[in-house]
């Protein structure tokens, strides 16, 4: 959620190498736009005011926003909110 507004964003792959999360640019364009100086951004970031994952929500978190170069992927779940929402990956459960 951000600015009271909410939006979904499927295929975010969960990465442990990544220290952050970034999301596409391009899902997100009609809630969350940044331009400089240039025009728009390539990246940035923003603080969100809610984060959901299923059950869980993280609040007042920030996210860095970029274009992606993969159609598939629109993110990267990285550590920063692993570890902030305290998941755990059981990788013998499927």
């Amino acid at each position: 959620m951000y600015k009271g507004r909410k939006k979904k964003v499927n295929n975010i792959v969960i990465d442990t190498g990544a220290s952050q999360t970034l999301v596409s640019q391009e899902c997100v364009d009609d809630l969350v736009v940044s331009y400089g100086i240039g025009g728009k951004e390539h990246t940035f970031s923003k603080e969100v005011e809610e984060i959901k994952i299923r059950n869980h929500s993280l609040k007042d978190f920030k996210i860095d926003f970029t274009s992606f170069q993969y159609e598939d992927i629109n993110g990267l779940l990285g550590l920063d909110i692993l570890i902030n929402g305290g998941y755990i990956l059981d990788l013998k459960e499927t």
